[in-house]
This record gives C-alpha cells, sequence and structure tokens, in this order.
C-alpha cells in the first residue's frame, strides 16, 4: 500500500473559529462573513485533531504539516492578529512536539505588521521549534512581492527556512464574478500573481536560501513559464530586469504541491515544466473532503506517464529531505 505526506494539511483551532464567528457574524448560510468574502462569506468547517487523525488512517497519511488556512488572521487589527497567530501557534506545536515523526507545524505569522511577525518569527523557531511559516498570497493590499517584506525575508533566508506559500481573497476580483466561489479559481490565480511578483521584484534572486513551497500545481505558473520566457528576452526584458539567472532558473527550483491538481493534464504540465524532485504532495483537507482526498490519490496513482520512483518522490520521499525529521521513522 502507498503512504503519503501531507505538506498541505490544515487545521482549524475551535478558538480561531469561534473568534471569527463571534467578531464577523455567521450569515442565513451558516457562513462565517468575513470583510475578504463581502457577498457570499466563507464556511469555515468545525474540526478537531481526532478528525485528522481519521482522516490520516483513511488515506494513508503517515505525516502532514499543519498549516492555518486563508483567512489568516489579521482583519485590520494588529492586536487581535498577534494573539490569535500565538494561539495558534502554540496550538500546533504542541501536536507537533507530541507527535514528532507524524505531525510538523507552519507557523503564522501577524503580518503585515513587520515588527510583529518578526517577532513573532524568533518565538516560533527559537521557542517552539515549528517547521516553517505559512504566508497568504497577500496581505492589506499587498502583494509577496512587495518591499515592505523584504525584512522578513531576510530573516527567513538567513535560517533557510520553508515557507509555504497559501491563496487567500485577491485584492481586486470581476464583479459580475462574486457569484462564484473565490476557491474555483481566485485563489489559483491569486497565487500565480504572488509568485510572478516574487519572482520580477527579486525576491528568488536576494534571497536563494528560502524554500518556498506553492499550492495547487503553482496555479497557472508552470503553464505560463514559456510566456514569460518571451517577454524576459523579446518583449519586456525591463520586467524581467532582477532575474538575472532566467525565469527557468527561479521558477524550477521552487517547490509545488499536488493538492486539488493531480488531473492528468495538470500533472503533465508541472511534469512537463519541473523535475518530479520539486513536486510534493499535498491535499487541503479538511477543505477537500474524504470522497475528494480519494479521487485526487487515484487520479496521481493513475498518471502513467509519471514513474513509480518518481511517484514515491512524490508521495514522501521529497518531503522527507525537506524536513528530514520525517525521515526517521523509516532510517
Amino acid at each position: 500500500m502507498h503512504h503519503y505526506i501531507d505538506v498541505h494539511h490544515h487545521i482549524i483551532p475551535p478558538f480561531y473559529r469561534i473568534a471569527l464567528e463571534k467578531q464577523f457574524g455567521v450569515n442565513a448560510k451558516g457562513f462565517t462573513q468575513l470583510p475578504q468574502w463581502p457577498t457570499g462569506g466563507v464556511k469555515i468547517p468545525e474540526w478537531t485533531w481526532d478528525d485528522s487523525e481519521k482522516t490520516m488512517a483513511k488515506h494513508s497519511i503517515r505525516s502532514a504539516l499543519t498549516s492555518i488556512s486563508a483567512p489568516g488572521v489579521y482583519f485590520g487589527d494588529v492586536k487581535f492578529a498577534k494573539n490569535m497567530a500565538r494561539q495558534c501557534n502554540e496550538y500546533a506545536a504542541e501536536m507537533s512536539r507530541t507527535n514528532p515523526t507524524k505531525y510538523g507545524a507552519f507557523a503564522t505569522l501577524p503580518l503585515p505588521d513587520i515588527h510583529a511577525a518578526l517577532e513573532e518569527l524568533r518565538y516560533v523557531f527559537d521557542v517552539l521549534k515549528m517547521d516553517g511559516i505559512v504566508l497568504l498570497s497577500n496581505y492589506d493590499q499587498m502583494h509577496l512581492g512587495n518591499s515592505h517584506f523584504n525584512p522578513l525575508y531576510e530573516a527567513l533566508n538567513e535560517r533557510k527556512a520553508k515557507v509555504f506559500i497559501h491563496p487567500t481573497a485577491p485584492t481586486f476580483c470581476c464583479s459580475d464574478m462574486h457569484h462564484l466561489p473565490l476557491t474555483l479559481f481566485e485563489f489559483v490565480c491569486d497565487t500565480s500573481r504572488s509568485v510572478i511578483h516574487l519572482l520580477t521584484a527579486g525576491v528568488f534572486d536576494q534571497f536563494p536560501n528560502i524554500h518556498f513551497i506553492i499550492p495547487h500545481a503553482g496555479g497557472v505558473i508552470p503553464y505560463l513559464a514559456g510566456r514569460f520566457k518571451l517577454y524576459e528576452k523579446f518583449l519586456a526584458p525591463s520586467a524581467f530586469q532582477n532575474t538575472p539567472k532566467g525565469v527557468d532558473h527561479y521558477l524550477k527550483r521552487l517547490f509545488y504541491d499536488t493538492a486539488m491538481a493531480t488531473s492528468p493534464s495538470t500533472l503533465r504540465c508541472l511534469t512537463d515544466y519541473v523535475s518530479c524532485e520539486q513536486i510534493v504532495m499535498g491535499t487541503d483537507s479538511p477543505f477537500v473532503s474524504d470522497e475528494g482526498i480519494r479521487a485526487v490519490f487515484d487520479s496521481f496513482n493513475g498518471c502513467d506517464f509519471i514513474s513509480s520512483d518518481q511517484k514515491e518522490m512524490i508521495r514522501y520521499k521529497n518531503l522527507e529531505r525537506l524536513f528530514p525529521k520525517f525521515a526517521k521513522r523509516h532510517s
């Protein structure tokens, strides 16, 4: 039987869900009416560690890296963000300490406040010993290539940190498409916006020691990589002045997860562009149901253009390389 390490495994601490419902209210559909979701709100499911345990056992997921999903912790109130980030981080770190070969944890930072984020960064790495951090694709109208975040990248680069990027509601969206779920396509689009922003702002070049993990097969990045190269060489070279080693050098060094992205067409596009050594498994649990996870895994395992050895790399070996503590389980 195959087994997996899941890099895209969300937790929803009960106090987090309750705090958001209390602060923003719940609409008639039972959705929390967050500022970033002005039309329909967002459904924040109830969740417990037991739910994660059952999901992992059902799908042969032997280890998981947990994270807080969108909408994160910042809603215009820095004090709230600092307190909630600290509670979430201590909550996740406790399970990781108790079960170190089963759980890892990406820390949440109270961005966009850089001072508070750097303070929390020192705490989660030096005290809680967490495995990396999660960044949302934008904060307060700023995508991740904004120079506002450079002091954070300097600290992450110094620590050779692992950074998991997760999409959130975009800073803009076509008004006549608000009836569609943001997760349908705007999430992958906003991930892609931030990757393009990071690339062209020179973050990947300036801070090469950060290990970035991009969700959902990189959004549209693998599909557009060839287009970027045309613009880099012929159409708009000035837009790529901060990529001196060429677009491919930076984009092919990123890690890409498979959450909701294992259809043959998606995986063929991804594997045609990046090495299987840069692809890692993700489920998006609990926002993807058990049936959805099974469908994603079945689709991946059925891809005949990925070899057995390559599938083993994607299922768990690449994440053992990134997070050696998970390899100890089988040493």
